[in-house]
């Protein structure tokens, strides 16, 4: 017991502090090398990862309470499964630590499930929504066992950079909202730079989400200080 719970915390250790970044840390070498910006990529990999796990959650449980996906786009959910799906199956292939793309994976999987709500709760039906999970599973196994040709997974990769337009849509969402997705992005820019070496078809679109993210954030601002001027002025009229 003892023995394994030695090996779970080397591990541990192992992930967070690999090579001698460890050994640098305990006598207080912060600076030498790639261990400290290594440490902070490690550790916002686990904690994206983490949260991501639950980000779907209440939709899904809203959609079961309410027995209606109404209001819900089939075609933007499909969007963002490619997205999500593209970045997990690449990075996979690529032996990519998981930190560094788990997210995407957890995304995945809530995305499918809302899509299987969209059609079980629509007129497709059950029947339609097993086969799209199915469907989805199959090609799932086919990525973990090697069935798909990594130049496939290239390619697939390489088209998903356009597909990240799709985290410029923030409908009505907040100003906190946006600048969590905005800050989101931005980090995964910096673990992917650390985590990757430099691999383009990883970075670029999570730097377009980045660009365009704070775009909106910064138009937020701007509109919601243009809002308030107008209200002030108003008021004045009125008095």
């Amino acid at each position: 017991m003892k023995v394994e719970v030695n090996k779970l915390v080397k591990n541990f250790l192992d992930y967070f502090l690999p090579g001698k970044c460890f050994d640098e840390f305990l006598v207080f070498n912060f600076f030498e090398g790639n261990c400290l910006p290594l440490l902070i990529s490690r550790l916002l990999g686990v904690g994206i990862t983490v949260g991501s796990c639950l980000l779907f959650v209440p939709q899904i449980l809203k959609i079961y309470q309410a027995k209606s996906a109404e209001g819900i786009s089939l075609a933007s959910q499909l969007f963002g499964l490619v997205s999500c799906s593209a970045v997990a199956a690449y990075s996979y292939e690529k032996k990519f630590i998981f930190g560094q793309w788990g997210d995407s994976f957890f995304v995945a999987l809530q995305t499918v499930l809302i899509i299987m709500q969209i059609l079980y709760y629509s007129n497709s039906g059950a029947f339609n929504a097993f086969l799209f999970g199915l469907f989805y599973f199959v090609g799932m196994l086919a990525v973990v066992y090697h069935f798909v040709p990594i130049k496939i997974l290239n390619a697939f990769q390489n088209s998903n950079t356009s597909n990240y337009f799709y985290f410029k849509g923030t409908g009505q969402l907040s100003l906190i909202s946006v600048f969590m997705q905005f800050a989101g992005c931005c980090a995964r820019v910096f673990t992917s730079i650390q985590e990757t070496n430099k691999d383009w078809l990883i970075l670029a679109p999570f730097i377009l989400a980045s660009i365009l993210n704070g775009i909106i954030f910064v138009q937020m601002i701007y509109y919601s200080r243009s809002t308030a001027k107008l209200e002030e002025k108003k008021k004045k009229k009125i008095l």
